[in-house]
């Protein structure tokens, strides 16, 4: 399930806007649950907020998005680690993902990665 763009926060407590987040399962316990996977473009500093937030609300994967290349981190004993590869999605290729996300046609490049799926 896509969350397109979302504030996360338990109520009261400080929020974090994202602009895209994912929940892992197709069937919540709840319409207000907090998603798996958040996505993050990092064009300034500022992410360690973020990262503090997501780990505090438990968010398991978080993908960052820099330099042309997309990191990992997964959320093991109560801090972010880097990883190889998605625990929630280990068959995506960053590195294709990557390749396709400068490109200016978005169509074009889903397209393509959807092509690349299927050989």
């Amino acid at each position: 399930m896509h969350h397109p763009v979302s504030s996360l926060a338990p109520p009261g407590d400080a929020t974090c806007t994202t602009k895209s987040t994912y929940s892992h399962r197709a069937v919540r316990e709840s319409p207000r649950a907090l998603p798996d996977l958040a996505l993050e473009v990092i064009w300034t500093s500022g992410l360690l907020d973020k990262m503090e937030v997501y780990r505090g609300l438990g968010i398991r994967e978080v993908w960052l998005w820099r330099d042309g290349r997309i990191e990992t981190n997964v959320l093991r004993d109560g801090a972010y680690e880097r990883a190889a590869q998605s625990e929630l999605l280990p068959g995506v290729d960053h590195e294709a993902i990557a390749s396709l996300l400068e490109r200016e046609d978005q169509t074009t490049a889903v397209r393509e990665y959807r092509r690349s799926l299927q050989r």
